[in-house]
């Protein structure tokens, strides 16, 4: 992913093709009164980010399930009974 560009919304209103060729150079924020208030990006930036989540996502939930077995190993564990088992 590449610097994003700051451009006012105004842009998108009078020139959308200079918008959608700036999405070359990286993401463009889109603002209206010096505030963000969208974000284009271009399909590739779009699917790097995508993928990226679903990577942290997944690793996440193995570093909680590595944090759950060393709590197990280290005897924080609550035994159930044999009835509640059945």
């Amino acid at each position: 992913m590449h610097i994003p560009q700051l451009m006012p919304i105004s842009t998108m209103q009078r020139n959308y093709s200079a918008v959608v060729r700036n999405l070359l150079t990286g993401p463009v924020i889109l603002s209206q009164y010096s505030k963000p208030v969208a974000v284009m990006l271009s399909p590739d930036d779009y699917e790097r980010l995508a993928s990226a989540e679903v990577e942290m996502k997944r690793l996440q939930r193995m570093i909680r399930s590595d944090q759950e077995f060393a709590e197990m190993r280290a005897g924080n564990y609550t035994e159930l009974m044999p009835e509640v088992v059945a």
